[in-house]
């Protein structure tokens, strides 16, 4: 969700100028996208960073973002499955904890309830100085068309 300012206009550009008819986009947590990415599951993929330890050979960095603490409201912990799965143990002392993988859940709770966790920062294109921003990549199959992978890096450019 986070990463929808980037997918968009390429999905567009899929269905209207590529001869692409059908196009799936999910939200999935780190991990399981790492997941589906791996077994070949899934085309092209909008991520922070590079699933397993193969090097892929059609990646993109398209813009940068950071994650953004926020601090409102002391008696809920608001955070992602992801940050749930790492962070578990440390939750014992927590009032109550919210977990979703919908960005967009995170963002309206912490607006209307305030809460302790992270937003993704909006993905821009170029890297600030922060040294806790990461790079916003996209990432293709192998078996993705390679003629598609050049047309795909023409409408980011």
């Amino acid at each position: 969700e986070g990463l929808m300012s980037f997918a968009l206009p390429l999905v567009n550009f899929l269905l209207e100028k590529a001869g692409v008819r059908l196009v799936e986009i999910d939200v999935f947590d780190l991990d399981r996208l790492e997941e589906l990415f791996g077994r070949g599951e899934l085309d092209l993929i909008f991520t922070s960073r590079e699933p397993g330890k193969k090097k892929h050979s059609n990646v993109r960095t398209l813009g940068y973002q950071s994650l953004d603490p926020v601090n409102t409201n002391p008696h809920f912990q608001v955070m992602s499955t992801f940050e749930y799965g790492s962070k578990r143990e440390k939750l014992r002392g927590a009032e109550k904890v919210l977990i979703s993988n919908s960005l967009a859940i995170r963002r309206a709770w912490f607006q209307n309830f305030g809460g302790q966790g992270t937003l993704p920062s909006e993905p821009r294109r170029q890297k600030s100085s922060s040294r806790d921003t990461e790079p916003v990549l996209m990432i293709a199959s192998d078996t993705l068309s390679p003629i598609l992978w050049k047309q795909l890096l023409s409408v980011e450019s």
